[in-house]
């Protein structure tokens, strides 16, 4: 998965994963195990020097090898204290080198990363209850964290009814920021992109 684009992609700074791919390594890289583990209350390990990710031909991540099976928290931390971890000691770090790297803006790679965070979530939401899920969803209804900085986080995508020609409804998910990979030549805009006034056809 790439945080400088909607997901992931053929070159480096190319994001073009599907919702279907964005399955597909929700299926392959999280096991029942871990998906109870999280649900009951686990941490797994995510300090950026304390795992490895495994690359596919054109660069793109295929798992990541975490160093172990993780520690169960004591009492239930909430969200913020749940999801500590991944937003200071991995997603911090790391969007701030990658910003200064590529000379992409910060709230977009927090963005892209959200994107994923629900999506993940949403995939979970048909192996765990919704009671295990409820601090991934309260994190990102949160406009703000503990400490009262903005969460950057927040609601990275909405969800706007639409009316189809026969009179029925359908929901398209639409991120709330463009993840810019438009302005690399021959990429269209995302299908969920804020540019747009309604889903390609």
């Amino acid at each position: 998965m790439s945080l400088l684009g909607g997901g992931c992609g053929s070159s480096r700074f190319d994001g073009r994963l599907s919702i279907e791919r964005e399955r597909k390594l929700v299926d392959d890289g999280i096991g029942e195990q871990q998906v109870r583990f999280a649900g009951a209350g686990g941490q797994l390990e995510l300090e950026r020097t304390e795992h490895t990710v495994v690359l596919d031909d054109q660069g793109q991540p295929l798992a990541f090898k975490l160093l172990d099976d993780g520690e169960r928290f004591a009492e239930s931390p909430g969200p913020f204290g749940r999801f500590e971890h991944l937003i200071e000691g991995n997603l911090a770090p790391f969007i701030e080198a990658l910003g200064r790297y590529a000379g992409v803006a910060p709230k977009v790679l927090w963005s892209n990363a959200g994107n994923y965070f629900e999506a993940v979530f949403g995939q979970l939401a048909n192996r765990a209850s919704q009671a295990q899920l409820a601090d991934g969803q309260a994190l990102v209804d949160a406009r703000h964290l503990a400490d009262g900085r903005r969460n950057p986080l927040y609601q990275p995508v909405r969800y706007v009814e639409l009316a189809n020609a026969d009179g029925r409804s359908r929901t398209w998910r639409q991120r709330r920021l463009c993840c810019i990979r438009y302005l690399l030549d021959g990429v269209a805009l995302c299908p969920n992109c804020p540019r747009l006034d309604a889903p390609p056809q």
